[in-house]
């Protein structure tokens, strides 16, 4: 969409139609079978909000497929459904898949390199403490990271910048109430066990 709006493509007899070819970036860590660099086809109508474009676009790539050569090909359409029928989905999704109970309680972020270096050590520390802690140490900065322990849900996020690095503090930001306050490092467990039995 960036492109389509920076090249004017807005101001084209509308439907537009493209599409496009070559190699990609992955924005998440490789894993097996998924590399950082891939090669990617595809197309885009964009400026028609009648279904038959989705179908349109669908036969296209069935059809390039073929004249690849492949055989027995198998179509499966997928749907995230209406506002109607979500909140049905929903509730049938919770009642046959109770919501996790291993989902972290609290969320270890940190700032700059010196905070990385000693987060480790500190994590270890709370994992033996029986404390479920998520993090996300593969980010560097504070709003990627608050942004995941937003969307986990955690109850409570330790914040570990250079300046805490430092002095050996540390913050804790209680989710629920928004306070935020610095401990020692040593008290940390405790403090972190005294607000997740607060209701």
């Amino acid at each position: 969409m960036r492109a389509y709006i920076e090249n004017g493509l807005l101001s084209l007899p509308q439907p537009v139609r493209l599409w496009y070819f070559g190699p990609f970036f992955r924005y998440e860590k490789p894993q097996a079978g998924r590399f950082r660099q891939f090669n990617q086809f595809g197309i885009e109508i964009i400026g028609e909000s009648d279904p038959i474009v989705d179908v349109q676009s669908v036969l296209i790539m069935y059809k390039v497929l073929q004249e690849l050569g492949l055989k027995d090909l198998i179509v499966k359409i997928n749907s995230i459904g209406d506002d109607k029928c979500r909140p049905i989905y929903r509730k049938d999704l919770i009642k046959n898949r109770p919501i996790l109970k291993d989902v972290p309680d609290i969320f270890f972020t940190q700032i700059g390199p010196l905070a990385k270096k000693k987060s480790l050590p500190i994590l270890e520390n709370l994992r033996k403490a029986g404390l479920k802690v998520g993090e996300s140490f593969g980010k560097n900065g504070l709003k990627d990271q608050l942004g995941k322990a937003s969307r986990l849900g955690v109850k409570v996020v330790i914040i570990l910048g250079q300046k805490e690095a430092i002095n050996d503090k540390i913050l804790i930001r209680n989710m629920k109430t928004s306070k935020q306050v610095e401990v020692k490092q040593e008290e940390i467990v405790k403090e972190l066990k005294k607000i997740l039995k607060e209701k």
